[in-house]
């Protein structure tokens, strides 16, 4: 199946929205440093312990039953589950923040520019010169 472009004034309206708002970065132009790449890891850990505590809360009683904090406990559960997985995070978590930035060092190290070959490359030597008595 392929797709071809609407042409007309219909295919003219989309192309602002199809195409993108700004280009990315091109690689390797501004490597994230180690302390960023650490930061980086840890708050990524942090969402996902988040994504596995949501099922847990959304589960743990209802918004209706005495003493609890009805509409407003569920406006705010979103923070504190966040809460939550950042403190869980912070004392370990689940062991992916070194995971994530070990990947990620070794993704920027082996995208860095290489330095570039000395200047004293040796140039190429003279093709050996015919021996006297060959006869050519």
């Amino acid at each position: 199946m392929t797709l071809t472009p609407l042409a007309g004034p219909a295919g003219a309206a989309l192309d602002p929205l199809t195409r993108p708002v700004a280009t990315p970065p091109a690689r390797g132009t501004a490597p994230m440093s180690d302390q960023a790449i650490v930061h980086a890891a840890h708050k990524f850990e942090a969402m996902a312990i988040a994504q596995l505590l949501k099922p847990m809360f959304a589960s743990a009683g209802s918004a209706a039953a005495p003493f609890s904090g009805g509409a407003v406990e569920k406006s705010f559960r979103p923070f504190f589950i966040d809460a939550v997985a950042k403190s869980i995070e912070a004392r370990g978590g689940l062991g992916l923040a070194p995971m994530i930035e070990k990947a990620l060092l070794a993704e920027r190290d082996s995208t860095k520019p290489q330095p570039a070959a000395s200047a004293s490359v040796p140039s190429p030597s003279p093709s050996p010169s015919p021996s006297p008595g060959t006869g050519s």
